[in-house]
């Protein structure tokens, strides 16, 4: 990227050890678009007290702290100028030089590229910072999005309006080691902070853009308000959490058979109740089928194998625990998907443990078979006995 500095005015200011101004010329008063009689004594953050949020805040305390020069380029609101600043320490006092900077080409390319190739989607932020986050230019959109006018946050850093759980993750967007394949591209998703309070989610896909000598030096990012997705995200990890509680509570849970590839996608309730505690909820039928007890394990192929042909099933089992210590019964319901040859590709379904059930059903039917004739009912021969 050229500038073009056609024998630039020059800017000087002194501030004292208090940060006073101590001198200020006048194209250095132009500069913050005071007059320098209007600045001599004046606390500088008391004055500009938005600059605290500016790279110049921050290096001016460097230059202090460590005497030593520092030099920036910074984005003056007042003015709206664009300028090159060299600060450091004399004595207790900081000196300021500052010239000016036209950024024409970047001016031009943004409006005549970017700017106006996005206006049909104001939604998108479009947004240019430099290597460290600088931002050099942010669209108009910036204002519906997040309150803010967009002079506002030029010459800011995009760090700043970052929530602070995503501030890593955007900090190795800007930290990651330029990679030639992806030719400078990537992306990353994360939370700003509305101006009025709240966040909002967005999702950036950026490029990097090089200088002559082929390193990086600014970042291109088009930022999309993905906040609705987001939400929808969260519901359904809520809905899938309490359907897991549910299924869990009533024994229950489903599977998805994918029979070409013999991979079968469980639940974690499904896992849960064949008692299988592992890190992957992809396994081969065939670790199922070795918790099935040794006498079900026929008839529960021929079920499958009759469910390939007419599209459903029904049956119940018994399932293996504590190493054939215990052993539970199991209903399950199912489907298969054809592809268009009719060939069975998938097989979705899910499983409810019905040992109480089952349990409870021969309780009554061996009560029935105690049952005695007339109005019997049980205690009753006690009551008899004891008259």
């Amino acid at each position: 990227m050229k500038t073009r500095t056609d024998s630039p005015p020059i800017g000087f200011i002194i501030l004292d050890a208090a940060w006073n101004f101590k001198y200020v010329n006048d194209f250095g008063a132009q500069v913050l678009n005071r007059k320098p009689t209007d600045l001599i004594g004046k606390h500088v953050w008391t004055e500009f007290p938005k600059a605290v949020r500016h790279a110049v805040y921050h290096l001016f305390l460097q230059a202090r702290t460590t005497e030593e020069e520092v030099e920036f380029e910074e984005f003056v609101k007042p003015s709206g100028m664009w300028v090159h600043v060299n600060a450091y320490c004399v004595s207790d006092c900081i000196h300021v030089v500052i010239r000016q900077i036209q950024m024409i080409e970047r001016e031009v390319t943004l409006q005549s590229e970017f700017f106006y190739k996005y206006t049909d989607h104001v939604q998108d932020l479009i947004m240019l910072t430099t290597d460290d986050g600088m931002i050099r230019y942010v669209s108009p959109s910036i204002n519906q999005l997040l309150g803010y006018e967009d002079v506002d946050v030029i010459g800011t850093n995009v760090l700043d309006y970052c929530y602070e759980g995503d501030l890593s993750a955007l900090q190795g967007s800007y930290l990651a080691k330029f990679d030639e394949a992806s030719r400078g591209k990537g992306s990353v998703t994360c939370r700003f902070l509305h101006k009025h309070g709240g966040t909002v989610w967005f999702e950036n896909n950026f490029n990097w853009l090089v200088n002559e000598e082929g390193e990086r030096s600014e970042k291109l990012g088009i930022w999309r308000d993905v906040t609705e997705r987001k939400h929808i995200e969260e519901e359904l990890t809520k809905s899938k959490a309490n359907l897991e509680m549910a299924h869990k509570i009533a024994g229950l849970g489903h599977y998805d058979w994918d029979i070409l590839n013999n991979v079968v996608y469980a639940s974690q309730g499904l896992l849960a109740i064949f008692g299988l505690e592992l890190d992957t909820l992809r396994l081969p039928v065939e670790a199922f089928f070795d918790c099935i007890h040794p006498q079900d394990v026929k008839q529960l192929q021929e079920d499958m194998e009759r469910a390939f042909q007419t599209g459903s099933m029904n049956s119940s089992y018994r399932i293996m625990l504590d190493g054939g210590q215990k052993q539970r019964i199991f209903h399950t319901l199912a489907r298969t998907t054809y592809d268009e040859a009719g060939r069975p590709v998938r097989f979705f379904g899910t499983s409810q443990d019905i040992t109480l059930q089952k349990q409870t059903e021969e309780l009554l039917r061996k009560a029935e078979k105690l049952k005695l004739p007339g109005n019997w009912r049980p205690g009753s021969h006690m009551k008899s006995a004891t008259r």
